[in-house]
Order: C-alpha cells, then structure tokens, then sequence
C-alpha cells in the first residue's frame, strides 16, 4: 500500500477530475457535504487513489480519524462507530473511504449507518466503485438514493475497438476489460435474483429496531449489573474496613493481653521477693536474738571481769611488792579483755547498721 502515492499516478484527461478530488480530500479541503463516488472500470486506478489518501493522510494529519472498508473487509472499529459515533464527533476531521463498493452483498445496513454517521458530523465520504448507483440494485433504496444524490466522478469511458486493435496482442489488451464486464453481469444478475429473495427493506427497519431495542435492553441490564457490582464492591469496602476496625481492636486487645500478663509476671516476682524478704527478715530476727544474747553473755562476762580487775587491784595493792608477775599478767589480761570490749562494740554496732538496713528494706518491701 505504500507504493500507492499521488505522485506516482499517471494523470490523463480521463481521471484528472478523480485525481484533483482525492487530492483535495487529502489535503481536507472542502469537497462536498454529500457521498462522493468514483466509477470506473477495473484497473483504472480508483484503489491507487484510496490508498494515496490514506498514506498522505497518515504523513500530514495523522490526527485525522480514518476509516478504510472494502468488500471482504469491515474492521470492527469501523462498525463499532455505528453504536458509539462518539469518536467521530470528538474528531476535528474525518474520512471514511470504501472501496469495492459494488461487490457489497452482506453489511449493507452497517455500510448505509457508518456512511450516515460521517455525513451527519460533516466528514468525508468517498466510494469507489466499477458501477454506477443506479446500477446497484441490491442495495437499500436509502443508501442507493444518498449514493445517487451524491457526487459522482467517472474516470474514463469504455473504448471501442479499432481495427487496428483486431490484432492477437491488442485483443489481449482489449480482452480482460469486456470479460470483467461480462463477469459483472453476470454477477449483477445473480446479485439480482438473490435481492428478490431478500426480505424488505421494511423487514430490514424492524429487525433493526428489534435488535437496537434488545441491544438497548441489554444496555439497561447491563448498566443494572454494573450499579449492582458497585453496590456490592461499596458493601465490600465497608465490611473490609470493619473487618480492618475488628482486626485493629483485636491487636489492640492482644497488646492489652500481653501487658496484663507482664504485669501478673511482675507482680508474681514481687511477692516471691517479698517472701525472700521476709525469710532474710525471720533469719535476721534470728541472727539479732542471737547477737543480743551473746551481748548480754558478754556483758556478765565484762561485769565479771570488772569484778576481777577490782579484786585484782585489790589484791595488786596488797600483794605489790610480792607478786609483780602476777599484776603484768593482769594488766595484760585486762588489754586483752579492752580489746575484745573494742570488737564487741564495733560488732554491736555493724549488727545495728544491718539490722537498720533489714528493717529498711522491709519497709521499702511492705
């Protein structure tokens, strides 16, 4: 299709007018507000044409809308335009172009509602075809009558042979030309007797307007699916969130759980160390009954011993001279006996300072 170029189509008297019209559309020039056709025999270029616009439509405006049907070909998008023209009333331009036009046995109704959809939004039309409207009697009288209301461009007329044309290589070139006409007649007449069997395009009318009604039908249900699925996607969200809120509170309550049970761990702690508290405080009990029994021991002890250092003295005044000796061992005795006094206070006074402290941290326990 890229070789199809303006330039490389060879203009003659008989095909300027297509070619000046087809270059005009493919600038988007104003051409006409109605259907423009372009016959021909076959071969005479009406395809190179097409193809030329669409390729300098693509190089120059390739924002233009463009749509190119044939016979074997209905893309889906074209038809697609049918149900939702909402693309060719977005476009600032737009060009439908159909080739073949004569070979049309099936889709003619979508082929008469995409070619109303362009004109209605003021777009391009052009068709090309070997024979004129008039001569398509298979078609909807609707379309048939906007094709014939149309512009219609011929290229060329059919040629005659000459004498000179009687010769074995002009009949080859002569030839092909009257078996495709031969060919189309043909062809006409069985499209013709298969139009009889048609049904009217009355029947045509309603089965359209049954399908749109079940189409508009499906629509409503559909759009009734989709205001449901939306409910249910707004109920979905709502459970998710409480279902989040739920989980969220659980968390919450597992946390609580857990310092709940730190704190009984804590509190198991405490009281097995208030119970080791108040085991040391009963063995201090003890250990104190002990130590102020063994004060009291010494304390007769040192009653004692004072007694014997007075009688000692005593006997120290009256034995003197006589028993020297014996007052060195004495006052030795009585040193040693100060200095087990000495211990004795300052074990009495380290066994208050524990019991101090004991009684402290009982306190600080309680």
């Amino acid at each position: 299709m890229r070789r199809f170029e303006f330039s490389t189509f060879q203009v003659d008297d008989g095909n300027r007018a297509a070619f000046e019209l087809c270059h005009a559309v493919s600038e988007l020039q104003p051409v006409s507000p109605l259907p423009v056709v372009i016959v021909s025999e076959p071969g005479r270029g009406k395809t190179h044409l097409l193809y030329a616009i669409v390729n300098a439509l693509r190089e120059r405006s390739p924002r233009t809308a463009l749509a190119y049907i044939t016979a074997r070909e209905f893309p889906d998008k074209a038809r697609a335009l049918i149900e939702d023209p909402t693309p060719l009333e977005r476009a600032a331009s737009a060009v439908l172009l159909v080739d073949q036009l004569e070979r049309f046995t099936e889709r003619l109704v979508d082929l008469e509602a995409i070619v109303r959809a362009f004109l209605d939004r003021g777009h391009y039309v052009l068709l090309a075809s070997c024979l004129p409207p008039n001569r398509l009697p298979h078609f909807p009288p609707g379309l048939r009558n906007m094709l014939e209301k149309g512009q219609i461009v011929s290229i060329g007329n059919l040629r005659t042979p000459t004498p000179a044309a009687k010769s074995p290589e002009n009949m080859r070139i002569v030839s092909p030309p009257q078996d495709e006409i031969q060919r189309l007649r043909e062809e006409l007449a069985r499209l013709e007797q298969k139009a009889a069997a048609l049904p009217s395009t009355t029947e045509l009318e309603r089965q359209i307007e049954r399908e749109r009604a079940r189409n508009k039908e499906l629509q409503e249900q559909v759009e009734s699916q989709r205001a449901a699925e939306e409910e249910l996607a707004q109920q979905l969200g709502r459970a998710q969130e409480e279902l989040r809120t739920v989980r969220r509170d659980l968390d919450k309550a597992r946390e609580e759980a857990g310092r709940i049970a730190a704190l009984e761990d804590e509190v198991k702690r405490l009281s097995d160390h208030a119970a080791h508290l108040q085991s040391e405080q009963e063995a201090n009990e003890r250990v104190r009954a002990a130590l102020m029994a063994q004060l009291a021991e010494k304390s007769a002890v040192a009653e004692e011993l004072h007694t014997a250092q007075v009688q000692c003295r005593i006997m120290s005044e009256e034995h003197a001279a006589a028993d020297a000796d014996w007052t060195r061992r004495a006052e030795a005795l009585l040193a040693a006996i100060e200095a087990c006094r000495a211990r004795f206070s300052i074990t009495v006074e380290t066994t208050g300072e524990r019991i101090e402290q004991l009684e402290k941290r009982l306190n600080e326990g309680a």
